[in-house]
């Protein structure tokens, strides 16, 4: 099968033709002319026709893909709160039997601490922002919210050590420290 601009072209050089036609163009020659330009007028709907199967095909498989993919999104949905059930089973026996870690051949299951973090209360964070000098709306704003992060870093550190000397965080400041089950 010829491609479409191909044909197009064929059509055109008959229509050129065609306008060739005068008093001398014989009954024959207009039989043979239109017969070729039929049967191009016929290969062209074919082709046509065959673009518009495959652009429905496209479509059709497109629209299954995404009714797979759905599908697949759901099933991974669900085997994800599978895998959290059986991790908070798992947590759960394990902090019922006083356990922080079980071996077996193929797995190890522990508790590990996640790193601390520091919690201030809204009154605090705004006077400490005050005495900071954090404008609410200024040019300098991004820069002084950089030198707050900086600062607020530092008080968290200098919080945790303090905690973790045994002594208690400034006042409404509040470390906290949670655990995670780790399964290897």
């Amino acid at each position: 099968m010829s491609k479409l601009y191909e044909i197009n072209n064929d059509l055109a050089l008959l229509l050129a033709e065609a306008e060739g036609f005068d008093e001398t163009t014989t009954a024959e020659m207009i039989d043979d002319w239109r017969a070729r330009y039929l049967e191009s007028k016929e290969e062209q709907e074919d082709k046509l026709e065959s673009i518009m199967i495959v652009r429905q095909e496209s479509l059709l498989r497109v629209e299954s893909l995404k009714k797979e993919m759905e599908r697949l999104q759901k099933q991974a949905e669900s085997d994800e709160s599978v895998a959290r059930r059986m991790e908070d089973m798992l947590s759960f026996f394990m902090q019922n039997e006083g356990r922080t870690e079980i071996k077996t051949p193929r797995f190890t299951a522990k508790f590990k601490k996640n790193p601390p973090s520091m919690m201030m209360d809204p009154e605090f964070e705004s006077s400490m922002l005050e005495k900071f000098g954090v404008p609410e709306a200024s040019e300098e704003l991004k820069r002084r919210k950089d030198q707050f992060g900086e600062w607020k870093s530092g008080l968290k550190k200098a919080a945790v050590d303090l905690v973790k000397s045994g002594e208690l965080p400034p006042a409404g400041v509040t470390i906290t420290q949670a655990e995670r089950l780790v399964i290897s």
